[in-house]
């Protein structure tokens, strides 16, 4: 159990250089979109396009679980 604890403990602690590195893509994106090289899409558009990946993840764990 310790162990467990140990590798919790660990995945709690900030790292300065993984949050510096997502601040800089965060920024990088925002300016592309301001520059109009990207563009936003609807959440439920998003919603939507993630519930059809996983209805079909789904079904083909369920295809091969079937089979094997």
């Amino acid at each position: 159990m310790e162990v467990v604890e140990r590798i919790l403990d660990s995945l709690d602690q900030p790292d300065s250089t993984l949050e510096s590195l997502w601040s800089k893509e965060a920024d990088d994106r925002l300016a592309a979109y301001r520059r109009g090289e990207i563009k936003t899409l609807a959440l439920s558009e998003v919603i939507a396009k993630y519930a059809v990946a996983n209805k079909r993840t789904k079904l083909a764990s369920l295809a091969i679980g079937a089979t094997g």
